[in-house]
């Protein structure tokens, strides 16, 4: 599928493509906008959920005094959930400190 992304951060105007059903990784040198790809896609996803335009968060600086473009997502539409593999995903899902420590004392008895 391909998602149309406009007005999000350092995005004015872009597509990526998403393959359904499988891991998508994108990689890129820094700054080029991957991190707003997948926040752009996940607040897509979420607002249609919460009802609220969490896509707001990502309105460019420049358009703020402007009020130039709003931020948009579309192509998503089919997507129902989304995991983006950043330190909130690592703080819920990998080695929680209790973990390691019970690990550690149990093995030192």
């Amino acid at each position: 599928m391909e998602v149309e992304i406009c007005n999000c951060n350092n995005i004015d105007n872009g597509s990526v493509s998403i393959s359904e059903g499988f891991l998508n990784i994108k990689y890129a040198i820094n700054g080029t906008g991957k991190s707003t790809i997948s926040k752009a896609i996940l607040k897509s996803v979420s607002s249609k959920v919460s009802g609220n335009n969490e896509l707001l968060e990502l309105k460019p600086f420049k358009a703020i005094s402007d009020g130039g473009g709003m931020p948009a997502v579309d192509g998503c539409e089919a997507i129902s959930s989304v995991k983006v593999f950043d330190e909130s995903y690592i703080n819920d899902f990998t080695y929680q400190p209790d973990e390691f420590s019970l690990e550690m004392r149990t093995m030192i008895q």
